[in-house]
């Protein structure tokens, strides 16, 4: 599958999707290309919308951008297999939620070394998580974990031991 035909799949969901809602949209598309451990090719598509209306698409905290994003993945592997998948981003709404985690991250990560406690933060997605994982990775002194189930789920920064 190429990008070409990864590219014309999405616009043609996102034909469907719109068709009726009397929102118009702009879509920019950027391909990467990498090799997983399976050694399969598997294309990833970053797919950027403007609409008339990104609010409708984003939802509360993301979830419609979420779910939207989910049916997408679900059709393209019906279509290509493991193959093909899309990162949805509305409003740029995903780049802005990831400079203010990695704000978070870093206030709490300073917090921690100032009260020299461990500090659980808020839930979070495992988007959001993983980003914070990252951070925490670049110091010396810190650690994290992820705790709870579902919805429910966090970040603890704790000491090495």
């Amino acid at each position: 599958m190429s990008h070409e035909q990864l590219q014309t799949k999405v616009t043609e969901i996102l034909e469907n999707v719109f068709k009726d809602t009397g929102v118009e949209y702009q879509v920019n598309f950027e391909n990467e290309e990498s090799v997983g451990e399976d050694q399969v090719i598997t294309n990833k598509l970053f797919v950027s919308l403007k609409t008339t209306d990104d609010s409708l698409l984003i939802g509360y905290h993301g979830g419609t951008l979420a779910s939207l994003q989910h049916l997408i993945n679900i059709i393209l592997f019906k279509s290509f297999g493991k193959e093909g998948m899309v990162i949805l981003d509305v409003g740029e709404y995903k780049a802005e939620r990831k400079k203010k985690i990695l704000e978070v991250a870093e206030s709490a990560i300073e917090k921690a070394r100032a009260l020299k406690k461990t500090i659980a933060l808020y839930p979070m997605s495992s988007f959001e998580r993983r980003l914070v994982h990252e951070k925490v990775s670049e110091t010396d002194d810190l650690t994290s974990t992820s705790e709870g189930e579902g919805r429910d789920r966090r970040v603890i920064i704790s000491f090495k031991e």
